[in-house]
């Protein structure tokens, strides 16, 4: 885990990846938050030599459902027909503590998701939005960046990061082989 205060990224490169059809590739992260406002810390899925996904909290997105301005927790896809900065449908209140989130990458779209901590005034939430229209089908990611989108300052203090993953989902027929040697183990075991 790590603290950032904001502004420049700290960058890390991996072994590059691609996502298939039966081999999503799934990107998760925690992000603490102290304060509420104007907050700009996010997690960036990076190609070194095209563009990135960038998840977390923001303070000039658009609202999908309305089309109007908002700040708080939402996405954007850089290239390859992804939209800028939107919100999570509903513009979820933003809120102090752990915020765990997720995206699934297909070639084809990509599952973004975030998960809210309960405070005294609002209750936990779970919330999704689908980007389609996406072509990530020869696109092989091998950078992760954490902290102020785009190196940008963050006003409202920074934020923390914690669990931070990214991995090619396993197929069903790699799963089956693995709960059958589970099984087989245990049974041995006995």
């Amino acid at each position: 885990s790590m603290w950032h205060g904001g502004g420049t990224q700290n960058t890390q490169l991996f072994s590059a990846i691609q996502a298939t059809e039966a081999q999503p590739i799934c990107w998760e992260f925690d992000l603490y938050t102290q304060g509420l406002g104007n907050q700009r810390m996010t997690s960036t899925l990076d190609k070194v030599t095209w563009g990135w996904l960038e998840h977390g909290l923001y303070n000039d997105m658009v609202d999908p459902e309305t089309g109007l301005a908002t700040s708080g927790y939402g996405m954007r896809i850089l290239g390859n027909g992804g939209p800028n900065w939107v919100s999570y449908p509903g513009q979820p209140a933003q809120r102090e503590g752990w915020h765990h989130f997720s995206a699934t990458i297909y070639p084809d779209r990509i599952l973004f998701e975030v998960d809210l901590p309960a405070t005294d005034a609002l209750p936990a939430e779970s919330l999704s939005y689908l980007v389609t229209g996406h072509d990530a089908s020869a696109l092989e990611w091998d950078e992760i960046k954490l902290g102020g989108p785009s190196g940008l300052s963050s006003a409202g203090g920074g934020a923390g990061y914690d669990n931070i993953h990214i991995y090619l989902v396993p197929e069903p027929a790699s799963l089956a082989l693995l709960g059958l040697g589970m099984f087989l183990m245990r049974r041995r075991r006995a």
